[in-house]
């Protein structure tokens, strides 16, 4: 509408100046021509100012083994050799059983990267965690006429909290750096082309790092089918931090300590990340 507008503006000044014209014409046209008015020098416009060139994302978290910028570039479609020698180093962490039991090695990367880029999200999909389903279900008691977490709950997540323990955190960085175009290539497959996947994962870290510590045991409602927290605070948080008050209070301490391990190994890789949240 606006362009409409103004083309026709120049049309309408022409239009109203002819209809001038032609009212004045007959009183004008025996009268001396007045003295030809000077015409004054045009006055030239200042070029507008060249656009500004773009800085790029900012890159807060780098990691070694080349420059941020050119891993912003990894292919989304990563060489089957690549992807190989991944799995190779994935295999020797630990017990291939063992390893299985937690994760799905075909798809750990892309899973890893969905997690990571959903923890701070109001729903994390099953399809979209990095970890198997913990097995068994989801306790609850009633202490009076309240509903709680069973403390026994904790229990079905303590072989996980164990095999976390049990990774040397500073091989499984060092896997995550050699491989690091895999990651950022997912992420830039799954939508996010100009951004940094270290910078979203260190994010993620302290994102779960800031969940509550509430006393146990937790209170429950429960309205429909799903069990929801009685506190608001507490179900106002995100799906990663109600995964990590689900495990217990124990495991969520245990899974804390792992990930500010985590986080220091990647903050001395990169060299520049400063500190970890609590």
């Amino acid at each position: 509408m606006e362009r409409t507008r103004s083309k026709l503006i120049p049309v309408a000044v022409a239009v109203l100046l002819l209809a001038l014209g032609a009212g004045l014409w007959y009183g004008l046209a025996r009268r001396p021509p007045p003295p030809a008015a000077a015409v004054p020098e045009p006055v030239q416009a200042p070029a507008p100012p060249a656009p500004a060139a773009s800085a790029g994302p900012a890159i807060a978290h780098p990691l070694p083994g080349g420059s941020p910028e050119a891993a912003l570039a990894a292919p989304i479609e990563p060489p089957p050799d690549a992807l190989a020698a991944f799995q190779r180093d994935l295999a020797g962490l630990g017990d291939a059983a063992v390893l299985a039991r937690f994760i799905d090695p075909a798809t750990i990367v892309r899973r890893v990267v969905s997690t990571v880029d959903n923890l701070a999200s109001d729903e994390l999909p099953m399809r979209a965690r990095a970890v198997n389903a913990t097995p068994g279900a989801f306790a609850v008691t009633r202490e009076g006429e309240a509903l709680v977490i069973d403390a026994a709950n904790a229990r079905r997540y303590e072989p996980f909290v164990a095999w976390v323990e049990s990774l040397d955190t500073k091989r499984v960085v060092a896997l995550y750096i050699r491989h690091y175009a895999l990651f950022q290539g997912e992420f830039r497959g799954q939508g996010s082309p100009n951004r940094y996947f270290n910078d979203r994962l260190v994010a993620a870290i302290d994102h779960l790092l800031a969940t509550p510590e509430p006393a146990a045991p937790v209170a429950l409602v429960q309205p429909r089918v799903q069990y929801r927290f009685a506190d608001p605070a507490l179900e106002s948080l995100s799906a990663g931090q109600k995964a990590l008050l689900r495990t217990g209070p124990q495991n969520a301490a245990r899974l804390k300590a792992r990930l500010r391990a985590l986080r220091a190994e990647v903050a001395r890789q990169g060299g520049t990340v400063q500190g970890a949240a609590r």
